[in-house]
């Protein structure tokens, strides 16, 4: 694990995902099956099975904890 702040590293993420999807045009959806499924190979990769199947059960039962993104008023 590195010594990286979780909030700078999410802060990037949303900045990149706004680049690509502008600069690729595509919409919200495309980007966001693109990543699901890297994540999910990326736990798949690191992760003994058993551990695997332990973050993807996780992940399901918190799905409702997850709230839409915030969009800016503009005024």
């Amino acid at each position: 694990m590195t010594n990286s702040n979780p909030y700078e590293v999410y802060a990037e993420l949303i900045k990149q995902s706004n680049e690509l999807m502008e600069d690729m045009n595509i919409g919200p959806l495309e980007l966001a099956a693109s990543y699901i499924t890297h994540a999910m190979r990326i736990y798949r990769t690191v992760l003994p099975e058993e551990d695997y199947h332990k973050m993807m059960t996780s992940i399901y039962k918190n799905r409702h904890k997850i709230g839409p993104i915030e969009r800016p008023v503009l005024h």
